[in-house]
C-alpha cells in the first residue's frame, strides 16, 4: 500500500463470541495494526485506569474483589442483567474508551489499522473513526456454545449476555463488509483474504 498521513482504520464489529477477535488475529497477520477495545477497557477498569473511579462511585464497592480490583464477573452480571445499569456503564466508559482508541490510531505507523469492539455501531459515531465497518456474522447456538466452551460461562450467563445486544440483522444493515464465521476455520481464512486483497487493491490505486 501507499504510504499516507492517516492509515486506513477498519471497524470490527459484531455480537459476543461472533469471532471477532480471531478475524483479527488474521489481520493482524496480514500487516495491520491491531486495537482490541475488550482489551482498553480491561485497561481502563483496573485500579490505575481512568474509569475506575467512576464505576465504582456508580456501582459500590461490591464490585471489588479482595484486591481492590474490579471483579469484572461480579460486574458483568450486575449490568446484564439491568439494562439501565449496562447504559450507565457505557456512558461512563465509552468516552474514555474512546479516546484511548483515538490516540491508539494515531500512533500506528501501519497503513491499515483494525479496531475491534462489540459496540462500535450503536454510539452513532464509529465513522468518526472507521473508514470501513466489517461485521463479523454467526449463528446464536454456535455463539452460546463458544461461550461456554472457551470462557467458562455458564447458560444462564451466556444466554444473559447474547440478550442484551443489538440485533445481528441491525449490524449487518450498517456494514460495509459481512464476513459469516458459521463454517470451518478455512472457510474464514478464505473470507478474510478475499476481503483484505480487495482493500489492498484498493488502497494502492
Amino acid at each position: 500500500m501507499n504510504s499516507r498521513r492517516r492509515p486506513l482504520v477498519i471497524g470490527i464489529t459484531g455480537n459476543i463470541a461472533a469471532g471477532k477477535s480471531t478475524v483479527m488475529r488474521l489481520l493482524a497477520d496480514r500487516g495491520a495494526t491491531t486495537i482490541d477495545m475488550d482489551l482498553v477497557t480491561r485497561d481502563a477498569l483496573r485500579s490505575n485506569g481512568a474509569g475506575f473511579g467512576p464505576v465504582v462511585e456508580r456501582f459500590g464497592r461490591e464490585i471489588l474483589d479482595d484486591t481492590g480490583e474490579i471483579d469484572r464477573v461480579r460486574l458483568g452480571r450486575m449490568v446484564f442483567a439491568d439494562p439501565a445499569n449496562l447504559r450507565d456503564l457505557e456512558q461512563i466508559l465509552h468516552p474514555i474508551v474512546g479516546g484511548i482508541g483515538r490516540t491508539l490510531v494515531e500512533e500506528a505507523d501501519t497503513d491499515v489499522v483494525v479496531i475491534e469492539a462489540i459496540k462500535m455501531l450503536e454510539g452513532g459515531r464509529s465513522r468518526e473513526l472507521c473508514n470501513q465497518i466489517w461485521v463479523v456474522a454467526s449463528d446464536e447456538a454456535l455463539q452460546l456454545a463458544r461461550l461456554q466452551e472457551t470462557r467458562g460461562m455458564s447458560e444462564q450467563d451466556g444466554l444473559a449476555r447474547l440478550a442484551n445486544q443489538s440485533s445481528q440483522e441491525w449490524k449487518i444493515q450498517q456494514a460495509d463488509r459481512v464476513i459469516t464465521n458459521t463454517g470451518s476455520v478455512q472457510d474464514l481464512v478464505r473470507q478474510v483474504d478475499e476481503i483484505w486483497l480487495s482493500v489492498v487493491q484498493a488502497e494502492s490505486r
